[in-house]
């Protein structure tokens, strides 16, 4: 029972997680400060690990110095990525709640509890094996060198002004903004524009 109340907590963050993705904003539309994930979390779900960037990013790539092919290239399969991985990652989260409710309902049922455990955990396998086709077609596309800048990039965290990223909003991540709405993570402590200045010498 134990065990399957630690799958099911992490199955739910990986669920809201890949809802969130596909609640993507437009090219410069704002942040909508949601909660993130941390980077310890990201990492420790594959699906959430290797989540492409949407093709919406791909004008604000500017840090990789794309060709005018490769956006060409990247715009044919990160457009049918988008569509490709939403459907995916909607069962994934279906399955996830469906879950969720059979171990919190009035009464429970091992057998049926293993059996869409089981469910979800396929679901969720396939959000992963659909995100990773997609990267062996981006790195058929990209340099050794721009896929370097990419890895830095995203392990510095998420932000915008040009990083060749998924897109912005509710994402896992870093955990938040840095400024103004670090009140919208766990322990961020409320809007830092407003934090008292340090006394002298500090």
């Amino acid at each position: 029972m134990r065990k399957v109340m630690f799958v099911v907590l992490s199955l739910v963050l990986v669920a809201s997680a890949t809802a969130a993705l596909a609640q993507q904003p437009p090219p410069g539309a704002p942040s909508s400060g949601g909660t993130r994930f941390g980077g310890g979390m990201m990492m420790s779900c594959p699906a959430m690990a290797i989540t492409p960037p949407s093709a919406s990013m791909i004008d604000r790539a500017t840090s990789l110095e794309l060709t005018d092919d490769q956006k060409t290239k990247l715009t044919t399969v990160l457009t049918k990525a988008d569509t490709t991985l939403a459907p995916l990652r909607q069962k994934a989260t279906e399955a996830t709640t469906a879950l969720r409710t059979a171990v919190y309902g009035a009464t429970y049922d091992a057998a049926k509890a293993q059996a869409l455990l089981a469910a979800a955990q396929k679901a969720d396998a396939d959000v992963s094996n659909a995100e990773l086709a997609v990267w062996t077609e981006i790195r058929a596309i990209l340099t050794a060198d721009q896929v370097s800048k990419l890895q830095s990039q995203r392990r510095g965290g998420f932000s915008g002004g040009g990083n060749f990223q998924p897109g912005q909003g509710n994402q896992p991540g870093q955990g938040g903004r840095t400024r103004g709405n670090r009140g919208n993570r766990p322990g961020g402590g409320g809007n830092q524009d407003n934090a008292p200045e340090p006394p002298p010498g500090q």
